[in-house]
């Protein structure tokens, strides 16, 4: 496992590295700036979690690993909203009243969160595992996104993106129900087995 989990953590690394690479030399960067801190965050978090992993025990690397959590929730629902609005029409192109942007937001977060609470409701397996309402609450607004930005019929590289992360966002919940399942079933081969499926869908869609 611990070879595995070297081999997973390099390569999700240097792909990362190589997304960043790509979006500063071809001018992505500037337009998705959010997009591109969030990748630049995952890059020294890595580094750092694996540098210090040995330093991350009792209450205060509960506390950091705590506080990375959030600080990722935060970004990833900045970069949604970035992708939502990059992907919405200009004021003019469509017929009728639009949204402004406060207003737009709190419509996109309030659906997220119904979306969140309806997914946990629907797949909820067992107390002994609640599933993780962070997850649930950004893969929801993913999904969300992705869906806006068909709609809309959003610029190719927004749909692209918007693309990868409702990719991630829809394993990211099934993996979490399938843990869910192997901690009642007892089935310890099951549940290594959806702990990998989730960073190895997320190399994927670094490459993609």
């Amino acid at each position: 496992m611990s070879q595995l989990n070297s081999v997973l953590w390099i390569v999700s690394a240097v792909a990362q590295c190589i997304l960043l690479f790509a979006m500063l030399t071809r001018g992505v960067a500037r337009e998705l700036p959010l997009f591109a801190s969030l990748i630049g965050f995952y890059i020294v978090r890595s580094v750092a979690l694996l540098a210090f992993a040995a330093h991350l025990h009792g209450p205060a690397g509960a506390l950091i690993l705590s506080g990375l959590a959030m600080v990722d929730v935060l970004l990833q629902t900045a970069v949604a909203w970035e992708l939502f609005t990059m992907g919405r029409r200009p004021v003019g192109a469509v017929h009728g009243p639009q949204l402004s942007r406060p207003a737009a937001l709190s419509v996109l977060l309030f659906a997220a969160l119904a979306a969140a609470e309806l997914i946990s409701h629907l797949t909820h397996v067992s107390s002994q595992m609640p599933l993780d309402r962070g997850v649930l609450f950004n893969s929801a607004l993913f999904l969300l996104v992705f869906l806006m930005s068909i709609a809309e019929n959003a610029p190719l590289l927004i749909r692209r993106i918007a693309a990868g992360f409702a990719i991630f966002a829809a394993s990211s919940l099934l993996c979490q129900v399938e843990r869910a399942r192997a901690v009642v079933q007892r089935d310890i081969t099951a549940y290594h087995f959806w702990s990998y499926v989730q960073p190895v869908s997320y190399v994927v869609v670094v490459l993609f």
